[in-house]
């Protein structure tokens, strides 16, 4: 029997066996369970939630306890009179303040206030228009009369002051656009327990505890709400009940819910109520609970409003429909099973006939279920991932033969050319050697001086044939490359301090582009570039010239990079034959034709490409680099 028919008959069966029962027991207790699952559910939410601000405050405590220990802060609180190792203990404090400050972005401030003078702020460092900057000693401000200077001074050591959460003020008003501040600060006392000053942190409390409750936060049916210890909403889901207390909006939990009246002054942690939802006639259910995170406790009230009304109204509307329900389940439960089986079976054979035609190697029009979110969605993304993952590795393979294939001709090509150019000198030097043997046979070695020094040249001649022959067959077959990070602009710096004595010598004209940092095989790269300077500085004809290393975008993203130079052009026909092995772009110049061959190796390995651009008055060489190659070819 067929998986479709089985699937029938047994949905068939299960139907008619429990539409009695299920009727039953949903319709007595549905209500009841819903209610007692939708008070448990909220509950849980509020706890998550606030042992999610628990953890934010203990790591702000710990901030501050690692800052006012830092070995910088209490080498300041020791140094009694401003000195140069005083404005290095304050660069350093500095530098780390600004690090921490990058580390949080929820921390709009850190600083350390001296006790000396009028409470000077010693070090600070801002975040402005989403930058962290040091401010300069000339900008620091006086704090003693500030509130939390005083209250956090008059603390012992180790103690940590805790600022009201209030609305930022400059000059006693409050600031436009509102800012929500909550302050921490510590004392500092230097060695002799002497009060040396504070270090405070200002927490941007928006971001803060949009952070916190960012998990957990689904506005379609959850509102959350915070107050402090005098009832004022610190959160609200509606933004003008926030921070009213600064604004002259008088707002309190007790008046946006009445239930919460006398709730700070009851002996209860927690209470859950229903209310009225302002939308309507229809119930919200509320859950508030009381939070102490300071020391001295300062008792705030967390609060979650869950709105199920779409639960109430499917809730009425099954127990309505579950007793017509077990009527018309029994009729359609044939009909059902046909749907429901062909649901299941259809997706499947859909997956089979794609998995024969794969199997075949054979294309096929037939649409993978991709969209269902059920274990056959399941089965059928995994099947596609792996059908993609075969067609990218043969999409690979196919690369890679194809770059095989490129790599056997160019050693066919770098083999028959060797073969003939190592010829040459070789013959040479041997007939050298025959004249030379022949003037010392005759005793006549006046000329026996010039044969030896032409003998060294082509010697010389064929070691640096070799030793190019073995750098452009040792590039991608060192297994110790790996790719690092390199800011461009100073390899090319590097590479151009090599060249200085000649480029100076000749006028040449530098200008370096905007070059990005990438991830490259470095010395690989310093040799392609070196070899393109090189290549410049042989065959630019002209004094003077303009030498330009370039850095732009084509239309696919790629960062293509260049040399350019002026001096120097070459013919259209020849463009493409310049990276061949042993091609010279001029007979009378010096080299053995392989430096802009091995140019394009190492652009191969970085899986790039490199072309010549000569219009008639200059030439440029552009080239981009991709992802490694991953095997040596």
């Amino acid at each position: 029997m067929r998986i479709s028919s089985q699937l029938r008959w047994f949905i068939f069966a299960l139907v008619v066996s429990t539409s009695f029962s299920i009727a039953l027991v949903g319709y007595l207790g549905h209500s009841i369970t819903i209610s007692d699952f939708q008070a448990e559910t909220l509950k849980k939410r509020s706890l998550l939630e606030m042992d999610r601000l628990q953890l934010a405050f203990e790591e702000l405590n710990h901030d501050i306890r690692f800052i006012a220990n830092l070995p910088a802060v209490r080498k300041i609180a020791d140094i009694k009179e401003y000195a140069a190792q005083k404005q290095t203990a304050r660069k350093d404090l500095g530098d780390i303040f600004e690090q921490m400050l990058r580390a949080k972005p929820t921390y709009s401030q850190i600083r350390y206030i001296s006790s000396d003078g009028q409470g000077m702020e010693y070090v600070r460092v801002d975040r402005r228009d989403g930058r962290v900057l040091q401010v300069l000693e000339k900008q620091l401000q006086a704090k003693a009369n500030r509130d939390y200077f005083i209250e956090a001074s008059q603390k012992r050591s180790g103690e940590i002051y805790y600022s009201k959460i209030n609305l930022n003020r400059e000059n006693g008003v409050v600031e436009y656009p509102s800012r929500p501040v909550f302050r921490v600060a510590m004392p500092i006392y230097d060695s002799d327990a002497v009060f040396a000053g504070i270090v405070i942190i200002n927490l941007n409390f928006k971001l803060f505890i949009e952070q916190v409750l960012r998990g957990g936060l689904d506005r379609s049916r959850y509102e959350y709400y915070l107050t402090n210890e005098d009832g004022y909403f610190l959160l609200h889901s509606d933004p003008s009940y926030t921070f009213g207390f600064d604004l002259g909006v008088e707002m309190k939990a007790e008046h946006a819910f009445p239930e919460l009246a006398g709730f700070r002054e009851q002996d209860v942690d927690s209470l859950t109520f229903r209310t009225d939802s302002e939308l309507g006639a229809s119930k919200r259910l509320v859950h508030f609970a009381k939070f102490r995170v300071f020391d001295p406790p300062r008792q705030l009230a967390f609060g979650v409003v869950g709105s199920y009304d779409d639960i109430g109204r499917a809730s009425m509307y099954t127990s309505s429909a579950v007793i017509v329900a077990m009527c018309v389940l029994t009729v359609l439960a044939s009909l059902l099973a046909i749907a429901f089986s062909s649901r299941l079976t259809k997706p499947l054979e859909r997956i089979t006939a794609v998995a024969r035609s794969l199997s075949l190697n054979e294309s096929t029009t037939v649409i993978l279920p991709t969209d269902r979110a059920d274990e056959i969605g399941i089965l059928a993304n995994t099947f596609l991932e792996m059908k993609q993952s075969i067609e990218r590795h043969q999409a690979r393979l196919q690369q890679a033969n194809q770059r095989l294939f490129e790599m056997n001709r160019d050693l066919e090509h770098f083999a028959r050319v060797a073969s003939h150019d190592l010829r040459e000198p070789i013959q040479r030097i041997a007939g050298l050697a025959s004249l030379y043997q022949s003037e010392c046979a005759d005793g006549t070695v006046e000329d026996a001086e010039s044969i030896l020094e032409q003998l060294h040249l082509e010697c010389k001649k064929a070691l640096g044939q070799l030793a190019d022959f073995r750098e452009f067959t040792d590039i991608t077959c060192d297994s110790s490359l790996v790719r690092e990070e390199c800011l461009l602009e100073h390899l090319v710096a590097e590479v151009l301090d090599e060249f200085s004595t000649p480029l100076q010598a000749r006028g040449v004209q530098v200008q370096i582009d905007s070059l990005p940092q990438m991830s490259i095989y470095v010395s690989l790269v310093r040799v392609l570039y070196r070899n393109l300077l090189d290549n410049a500085v042989k065959h630019a004809k002209n004094e003077g010239f303009k030498l330009h290393f370039t850095a732009e975008h084509d239309e696919n993203g790629n960062t293509v990079l260049g040399v350019f130079n002026s001096g120097s052009s070459i013919d259209a026909d020849e463009a493409a034959k310049v990276f061949d092995v042993f091609r010279q772009l001029e007979n009378n110049t010096t080299g053995h034709g392989m430096g802009l061959a091995i140019c394009k190796r190492i652009v191969n390995f970085h899986s790039g490409r490199i072309w010549v651009e000569s219009p008639g008055n200059h030439f440029h060489i552009k080239f981009y680099l991709l992802d490694p190659v991953t095997e040596c070819n």
